[in-house]
């Protein structure tokens, strides 16, 4: 059974874009073409609550050219919960970045070497066992497995059609889910991370508890010179931008801490068209433009 149970690596855009962003500070993913093996698996927590998530490092080799094609190389986990359900969970690269701000302009700075993340939020408490596996070109590496264990907790898990009525929204503990909330997009200033921060802890402060965040031309785009350039640094199809993931990843957590739902619009008809009453038209440097 898949699962997208895992926070999805990242984040902005035009939406948490501006005219901040300096192509030389942030990595670009790297082949490899070392001997296949998982060298380490570590997890952050070995006990946690209920619908709080868990990640897991691991630092792996292996031949490929494209860390994001999973035909290419495929780094997955596969969870076994405390019904005894298997649960297989995809694993994504991973640049770990810092952030600094320096004159009222944040900068992302690398922060060690990439690896391969793992995320999984569990829905039962109980004792949870996880098997990271590897596999390229030529062949599949199996790790030991790791555990954490579930402890019950007060959080109402996450948001569901409801079964019986499918016009509406109910969250795992039977409460209905109303949406109350906002677009979340155009951060112009220099500080994106600072502004989405606050915005969302505002909203949630408010008595918010949703918000759409645009993500359009925020993690796969053309790289410069495209006559539309995203912002972030791009390396064409099938990359995806790591300092936009990055970004993402706080946003992510700052509706968390504030109780705020995200709903991830991953592109506007902008993307697929060309001029518009604002120019928004694009399609000339969306990377599917074949």
């Amino acid at each position: 059974m898949r699962s997208t149970l895992h926070s999805f690596l990242a984040w902005s855009l035009v939406a948490v874009a501006g005219p901040w962003a300096r192509a030389a500070d942030q990595p670009v993913a790297a082949a490899d073409n070392r001997p296949l093996a998982i060298t380490r698996v570590a997890i952050d927590r070995a006990r946690v609550s209920q619908y709080e998530p868990v990640e897991v490092t691991v630092q792996v080799a292996g031949t490929y050219g494209n860390p994001f094609a999973s035909e290419d190389f495929l780094c997955e986990a596969t969870v076994r919960t405390p019904s005894g359900q298997t649960v297989v969970v995809p694993g994504f690269f991973h640049a770990p970045l810092r952030l600094e701000t320096d004159a009222d302009h944040e900068r992302l700075l690398p922060d060690g070497a990439p690896d391969f993340r793992i995320r999984y939020t569990p829905v039962q408490p109980g004792d949870y066992q996880i098997t990271v596996s590897a596999t390229d070109r030529t062949g599949r590496v199996v790790a030991e497995p790791v555990g954490f264990a579930a402890q019950a907790g007060p959080g109402p898990g996450f948001v569901r059609v409801a079964p019986d009525a499918s016009h509406y929204f109910m969250l795992d503990d039977g409460s209905p889910f109303f949406c109350v909330g906002e677009n979340l997009c155009w951060s112009s200033s220099r500080t994106p991370v600072q502004d989405y921060s606050e915005w969302i802890t505002w909203l949630g402060a408010a008595g918010g508890n949703w918000a759409r965040l645009w993500i359009e031309r925020g993690l796969e785009w053309m790289p410069a010179p495209t006559e539309k350039p995203g912002r972030g640094r791009f390396g064409g199809l099938g990359q995806y931008s790591q300092d936009n993931a990055w970004r993402l990843d706080q946003m992510v957590e700052a509706a968390r801490r504030s109780g705020v739902r995200l709903v991830f619009c991953l592109g506007t008809y902008g993307e697929f068209t060309t001029g518009g009453f604002f120019n928004e038209g694009c399609w000339v440097s969306n990377p599917y433009n074949a």
